[in-house]
């Protein structure tokens, strides 16, 4: 009798602990892949988790990301993956970032990536990134400064809409166009060296220190 008991506890142990493991286990869809990052960031007390998918040369593209982080190095290879790219929305309202370092390697970010990460001071972009997409960083209010690396052709439209705070921008020599609303309510942004022959819109600095 006492052996029956005993076996069936056992079961009942392995059971829940199955259940526990399906859980803690991210069901994506086809296509998609998780990568956890081995030690949590600077601030925060669990490992964030990567989702991305790969392209036709096995190449990794962020499309989003859990957990709280504070000052994050996004990983230059998810396992065996190169990270080549920020995909759109990847990051938006990621509320707990307040800097960020882009490894070097990635060659564009999305559209709103970065959007409404009200609490993110500071961004490092490499020299590799050659696209940085519309609204990329609209919203960061507490975003400071930020170096905009030699490659990039367009500061699209709302790239840096409603950031309050920035007020030390470099443009590249490579800039021949600045968007419709690029910098938007940039009230603290009151110099900024365009490069010679660049087309600016005419609602490029609307409501900034520029105006």
């Amino acid at each position: 009798m006492k052996r029956i008991l005993s076996f069936a506890a056992v079961m009942l142990l392995i059971f829940s602990l199955s259940l526990s493991a399906s859980a803690n286990t991210l069901v994506l869809p086809e296509g998609q892949h998780s990568f956890t990052m081995q030690v949590p960031p600077a601030g925060a007390d669990d490992p964030p988790i990567f989702i991305y998918t790969l392209n036709e040369n096995d190449e990794a593209e962020i499309i989003d990301f859990f957990g709280e982080a504070y000052y994050l190095k996004i990983p230059k290879m998810l396992g065996k993956y190169p990270v080549v790219s920020i995909a759109d929305d990847a990051f938006t309202m990621s509320g707990t970032l307040l800097s960020v370092t882009i490894p070097d390697g990635v060659e564009k970010i999305g559209d709103f990536a970065f959007s409404r990460c009200t609490e993110l001071k500071s961004i490092v972009i490499p020299a590799s990134v050659q696209e940085i997409g519309e609204y990329a960083f609209s919203g960061c209010i507490a975003l400071k400064s930020v170096t905009i690396p030699d490659g990039i052709k367009a500061v699209r439209e709302g790239t840096f809409a409603s950031c309050l705070k920035l007020a030390d921008v470099t443009l590249p020599d490579s800039v021949e166009s600045i968007g419709e609303d690029a910098f938007l309510m940039c009230r603290a942004l009151t110099s900024l060296d365009i490069p010679e022959g660049a087309e600016v819109a005419d609602s490029a600095f609307r409501m900034s220190g520029l105006e």
